[in-house]
């Protein structure tokens, strides 16, 4: 009789911490929901590069934020029918050339670098970030890779669950519980030289390793004082 006792109890207490943890679960959304906190910028040194930092909390039901594999080439290079590479100006339907669309590789057989179609890897980046500019009272997306050749503020950050990864530049995380937690993104950048007098503000999502986007979430429009 004590036997059975005993295994009644355990059994109920199981069932307890596992109901527990299923309604836990249900409270979070299994898309990732972002909630903006804050966004400061200082003057770092005297040639106009400034330091940026965006504060954000997260919530994510499938605990799945943030990669644990290593470093994956952010382009890939598309190839043909026939398993070619494409050249840049071998098809006219093609984009002219420009730093997003078109990426150079060294061509072992030829002694030379190429230049080949490329598109973005999806799997490479999972924050994205993205500075809109008013001139003329008009809103304009800059396209980095297009406009100066130069990468934007999209980034790739770790396992948010997994301590042995952070603090990691330029991300900070400082989690809740597996679920919940806030962010913080601190970059470099010469802001002033892109945005001038304009009005500008950033647009920022996340996406989980479930390929699911988050929601987007935006800075005030500001302006710099130059």
């Amino acid at each position: 009789m004590k036997l059975i006792r005993f295994f009644t109890i355990a059994f109920l207490i199981l069932s307890f911490f596992s109901c527990e943890k299923e309604e836990v679960i249900k409270d979070y959304p299994t898309i990732p929901e972002l909630s903006f906190i804050s966004f400061t910028i200082s003057n770092a040194n005297e040639y106009g590069i400034d330091i940026l930092i965006f504060r954000f909390s997260y919530k994510d039901g499938d605990a799945d934020l943030g990669y644990v594999d290593p470093f994956v080439e952010p382009w890939i290079f598309v190839k043909d029918a026939n398993d070619n590479f494409i050249h840049y100006g071998t098809v006219d339907t093609l984009p002219a050339y420009n730093c997003r669309d078109w990426g150079l590789e060294y061509n072992g057989n030829e002694g030379k670098m190429d230049t080949l179609y490329q598109v973005p890897n999806p799997e490479a980046t999972n924050f994205y970030m993205d500075l809109y500019v008013y001139e003329n009272g008009k809103e304009k997306k800059i396209d980095f890779l297009r406009d100066f050749c130069a990468a934007g503020f999209n980034a790739r950050f770790k396992d948010v669950n997994n301590p042995n990864t952070y603090p990691g530049f330029p991300f900070k995380v400082y989690a809740k519980n597996q679920f919940e937690g806030e962010m913080e993104y601190k970059f470099l950048t010469g802001l002033r030289y892109i945005v001038g007098n304009n009005p500008f503000k950033f647009k920022m999502s996340v996406r989980d390793n479930a390929m699911n986007f988050s929601n987007v979430i935006e800075t005030e429009i500001m302006e710099l004082e130059i």
